[in-house]
């Protein structure tokens, strides 16, 4: 019988090649050899491997990683984070003797995890890749092995189990919550946070770990959200990086895993679940069961493009204009974002949303955004909250007068606790008088662009207050600030440009507009 050709054993050696340094290849051989054998993954198992395989080469140049992964549940997560990379990451970095620390909600869940790690190891195609790489038979208990001839340890424990005194290169929390009972209470979620704290970040070993916590979100004040909380309100704690993957992206039909799942599948599953489980266990992102501050269907929109373009400048040209600006310095990705809305007041004494930024900017980044949106606009007044008006006006007056373009910038004091500011909103929404355009378009300063009324309304209006970050509706609520003077026009004709103020509320993932006749 004729063994394999030559361009088949090079096909072979290039695939064992790449199986030795990257993640998904590595799982592609171990679980799906031979190299022509069907391959489908998920949109989010590519893009977690790949960064948990530059988290392995920083690991190898004395760096760490910091990764908080959200992914909906029965979408593979434990098999990326628990079962390949504990496995992947004792053999493409066993020169080192690394150790690893594995842990979960509870002790028999971990320990099926790693029962899993050590018999990918036994099996024959990790023996190709790694040969050498063994669990040492003098110590492999499920609690604590170790492979042969290192000096290193995989401990294996439940998150309030032992695992005080012993270290890891590759510490990984995996689902550190079990069902809905343990999430709804807070003294699961305080002791839950005071082992993560003092029970797993301390057992981090020199030079270099890897610190991953994965799993499907149940709760704003879980162990995800407190580490979210905790990034935002003290820069030296350690900045872990973000991975979310929801089972749908907002605004559009996107499955997530439809070579798993059928769309009939996520239909069903946000069906049963109802809109507040299905924002934490499908969406990664969950809300407070007490309830978010405003309804969708106060939220309205209205649609410029269904107006002829001479209707759509006359009407831009009735309303009084005003721009509003709440700056944030930092450029860091975490950090607060500088806003900046242009509201119109229109003759049917409605406020309309015409434009905006929400970024991470410098100051000569956010001077010139302010003069972009300005020339646009011819604004009456640009309204500056005035942290921020006083560390970038000697800028801006330099630029007014080195362009001969000046404009009047009153600065705003805030003397009213974030949140009741943001509570002046209510009555505007409730009572339909504020209108977003159904799309508004923002291209950041890294050439990304945006939906800013889509992340207005999926990322704040819609789960407020379980927000990490709340830049843009504060911003947007000091249109009700009391030293804030609006003017509104008068012109009753271009009321009938906009079809009478008539309202379309927007519901779930359609935006009707005002403007459709």
């Amino acid at each position: 019988m004729n063994g394999p050709s030559q361009s088949e054993l090079a096909k072979y050696e290039l695939f064992a090649r790449a199986a030795r340094k990257d993640l998904l290849a590595f799982m592609r051989w171990c679980w799906w050899n031979p190299p022509t054998a069907p391959f489908k993954v998920g949109r989010h198992t590519r893009a977690i491997c790949a960064r948990l395989t530059k988290a392995i080469e920083d690991y190898r140049h004395g760096k760490s990683t910091y990764l908080l992964i959200a992914v909906p549940f029965r979408h593979g997560k434990s098999d990326i984070v628990s079962r390949a990379l504990p496995a992947f990451f004792l053999g493409s970095c066993a020169d080192m003797q690394p150790s690893c620390v594995l842990t979960g909600y509870g002790d028999t869940f971990v320990a099926d995890l790693t029962g899993m790690v050590q018999k990918i190891i036994s099996e024959p195609p990790y023996q190709q890749l790694f040969p050498g790489v063994r669990v040492d038979p003098k110590k492999k208990s499920i609690e604590s092995w170790r492979i042969q001839g290192s000096v290193g340890l995989v401990t294996v424990a439940g998150i309030k189990g032992a695992i005080t005194g012993k270290t890891g290169n590759l510490i990984v929390v995996d689902d550190y919550c079990k069902n809905r009972e343990q999430a709804e209470s807070k003294t699961e979620r305080d002791r839950i946070w005071n082992e993560f704290a003092n029970s797993i970040m301390t057992r981090q070993s020199a030079p270099a770990s890897i610190v991953i916590v994965c799993a499907t979100p149940w709760h704003t004040d879980d162990l995800r959200g407190r580490i979210l909380a905790k990034m935002k309100d003290d820069p030296l704690f350690p900045r872990f990086e973000e991975l979310n993957f929801p089972a749908r992206k907002p605004g559009e039909y996107d499955c997530l895993f439809p070579e798993l799942y059928s769309p009939q599948w996520y239909d069903s599953m946000y069906a049963t679940l109802g809109p507040q489980d299905a924002a934490g266990l499908l969406d990664c992102n969950p809300i407070s069961r007490e309830g978010a501050w405003f309804k969708r269907d106060w939220f309205l929109t209205y649609d410029p493009s269904k107006m002829k373009d001479s209707d759509r400048r006359a009407w831009y040209r009735s309303m009084k204009r005003y721009v509003f600006v709440d700056t944030a310095s930092a450029k860091k990705k975490d950090s607060d974002k500088t806003v900046m809305w242009v509201v119109g007041l229109a003759p049917d004494h409605n406020y309309y949303v015409l434009d905006g930024v929400a970024d991470h900017l410098s100051l000569s980044e956010r001077t010139e955004r302010i003069f972009s949106l300005v020339r646009k606009w011819d604004p009456t007044n640009v309204y500056w909250e005035s942290i921020g008006a006083m560390a970038d006006y000697e800028h801006i007056l330099e630029k007014q007068n080195a362009e001969g373009m000046h404009f009047r910038i009153t600065k705003l004091h805030q003397s009213v606790a974030k949140s009741d500011r943001i509570r002046w909103l209510e009555p505007v929404f409730k009572d339909g008088d504020l209108f977003f355009p159904v799309r508004l378009f923002y291209r950041d300063v890294k050439g990304v662009e945006h939906d800013l009324t889509m992340d207005f309304l999926e990322n704040e209006f819609a789960v407020y207050p379980s927000v990490r970050h709340d830049d843009m509706i504060d911003d947007l609520a000091n249109i009700k600030h009391p030293d804030v003077q609006l003017l509104w026009p008068r012109d009753p004709k271009a009321v009938a440009t906009i079809g009478g103020g008539r309202a379309v509320r927007y519901h779930g993932e359609r935006i009707r507009s005002i403007l459709r006749r």
